[in-house]
């Protein structure tokens, strides 16, 4: 596909997304509990009938993203799959990595090791080959520039700005024997985005660079990095950390879409994907009733007009009674009221049902977090299209096991295979 059919492509997908999105924009755009009760006119009661049938355990596999072809037909059925569909994107395959001495990933996380072998795979699209330079932003300890650099003969350079990873990261690349014609690996303590002319002389002798979870706009510094002679691997992530004029990259969304997103949507964008268990879910339901709560004390009882933080607890506190709870963050707040009196509030039949629509209509909104996140990355890689460099974007990682997983490579020697 030319440069010129990729970006119509891409196009297409942005506009097919935003049409979508547009007249959802109040489930998206805000928080439910901030703007309550407006914010229950942008849901529709049937869903939450749908949502009321719903076990635990259907719940937990709604949150993990299971299938729900054995739901019964509905509405919100309807807009679960369209989501589904719409949240796809290609996915590229990578050859099965080569075996290593069995020191190489001890002590690695199973999640590190998936996504090293996978970027293993992509060094011949990425066109790195035996005696390249390349950087690694944000490589903590080096796991997996040590593996570039002592197995497939490249020359690394791993930036970080926590010396006590790179200190543990050297001891280690001291500890193990290097093969014969392993490439040289390099801890540099640095700031990727703070030392403009120190950074450009790194880029400049460099073929290449990798951005694995490159943190809000560092994504977007990463790849501005771009250039006909290096090769870029980008994954974005805290997108909370940008500006919403920021999320917009491209000449093309920016002149059709101006202001699309909004601060709020961006952090429903970096909402984690992981898989939880039934006791993970159990509790992090009982944190969302719980605080759902006391924001509604604190502004029935005239405390607060407008949403307030209070910051997160202790997962015993919020499996206590909700005066346990409660007690402790009003306390930090100069505020003293007995436990009868917040304990009655809570059991409320008023406040429950309340509650009950904060928490489903949150279950619905969550949905819509990683087309949000598709809509941002395709929009970068159309802005890296729109300067005539080589991009795409394709899920790369196993979602189970790295749920950030869609990542941007600039300007590939060779044409990826997808399935």
């Amino acid at each position: 596909m030319t440069l010129e059919k990729r970006r119509n492509f891409i196009k297409e997908e942005i506009l097919k997304l935003t049409q979508f999105l547009e007249p959802l924009r109040n489930i998206w755009a805000y928080e439910v509990l901030n703007t309550f009760p407006a914010s229950q006119s942008a849901f529709k009661e049937e869903w939450f009938e749908t949502l009321a049938k719903l076990t635990e355990k259907e719940e937990l596999a709604l949150e993990n993203g299971e299938s729900i072809d054995y739901w019964e037909r509905s509405d919100l059925k309807a807009l679960f799959q369209k989501l589904q569909d719409l949240e796809q994107l290609p996915q590229l395959e990578t050859p099965p990595p080569p075996s290593y001495p069995s020191w190489a990933l001890n002590k690695v996380s199973g999640k590190k090791q998936h996504e090293i072998e996978c970027i293993v795979g992509l060094l011949d699209l990425l066109g790195l080959k035996k005696d390249d330079t390349f950087i690694d932003i944000g490589g903590g300890k080096g796991h997996l520039s040590r593996i570039l650099c002592l197995y497939h003969g490249l020359n690394g350079i791993s930036l970080d700005t926590n010396q006590h990873f790179q200190d543990l990261g050297l001891a280690r690349l001291k500890k193990y024997p290097a093969p014969k014609d392993a490439g040289q690996m390099t801890f540099k303590n640095f700031t990727f985005g703070g030392d403009l002319k120190e950074e450009r002389k790194l880029f400049k002798e460099a073929q290449g660079s990798f951005g694995l979870h490159t943190c809000g706009p560092l994504a977007l510094h990463h790849l501005d990095k771009a250039r006909e002679d290096h090769r870029i691997l980008n994954f974005g992530c805290c997108y909370n950390k940008l500006t919403p004029d920021q999320a917009s990259t491209s000449q093309f969304f920016k002149e059709a879409k101006n202001n699309f997103f909004t601060k709020y949507a961006l952090t429903l964008a970096s909402r984690g994907h992981t898989t939880i268990t039934l006791k993970d879910y159990q509790v992090k339901k009982l944190v969302k009733y719980k605080r759902a709560a006391l924001h509604f004390f604190l502004q029935e009882k005239g405390h607060h007009k407008g949403f307030v933080t209070v910051g997160s607890a202790h997962p015993r506190d919020y499996k206590d009674s909700f005066s346990h709870y409660a007690i402790q963050k009003l306390e930090a707040m100069n505020i003293v009221v007995n436990a009868s009196e917040l304990d009655s509030f809570f059991k409320d039949p008023k406040l429950q049902t309340k509650l009950d629509f904060i928490y489903h209509a949150n279950m619905i909104r969550w949905r819509f977090g990683r087309v949000l996140e598709k809509l941002i990355i395709l929009d970068r890689t159309l802005s890296l299209l729109e300067k005539d460099f080589d991009a795409y974007c394709f899920e790369i990682f196993d979602s189970h096991l790295s749920p950030r997983n869609i990542g941007i490579i600039v300007n590939p020697k060779k044409k990826p295979h997808t399935r």
